[in-house]
């Protein structure tokens, strides 16, 4: 009668009878986690939120207009050349970023084109604009100069529709 019961001593001996083919993988393994961990290099985020005005108020406090756009719209706004190299030009000129960015030689076109997003935040109105570099300086300098450029944007606009 044979029993078909697997025993921990079972595994155990097979274990041991393949000890080094265990501790080869175990070793390659943790090895090759190792270097990737040391080897590549931290990656810092900051956001900043913006608030996107939805009334239009004339002097008197009362209502003008209600507009209510898509997130796809600002999006578009986001991502136009105009306001990239407008984000691109304010950043040249902070001081801190540009220590940072000839000191890691950075590329600060294609670091706003790629590591620069626009998100709806969770409450209604508000976007979430985040910014990932290597230097968390450079990664809040990014998201702080985008969220005040992309909000006068919105205004320029937003006066812009109104006067026409």
């Amino acid at each position: 009668m044979q029993s078909n019961e697997i025993r921990l001593q079972d595994y155990i001996s097979v274990l041991y009878r393949k000890k080094w083919a265990v501790l080869l993988s175990f070793v390659i393994v943790t090895g090759v986690s190792t270097y990737y961990a040391l080897s590549t290099p931290p990656e810092f985020t900051s956001s900043a939120i913006v608030e996107i005005e939805t009334r239009t108020l004339n002097p008197d406090g009362e209502v003008v207009q209600d507009i209510t756009q898509s997130v796809e719209y600002y999006e578009r706004i986001f991502r136009t050349g105009i306001f990239q190299r407008e984000v691109v030009d304010s950043l040249s000129t902070d001081v801190q970023t540009w220590v940072i960015v000839t000191e890691r030689a950075v590329d600060l076109e294609d670091m706003v084109r790629n590591n620069v997003s626009l998100e709806r935040d969770n409450v209604q109105s508000f976007f979430r604009i985040k910014a990932s570099a290597e230097d968390p300086v450079l990664a809040f300098r990014i998201a702080d100069i985008s969220s005040r450029l992309f909000q006068r944007r919105l205004r320029e606009i937003e006066s812009q529709s109104i006067q026409d």
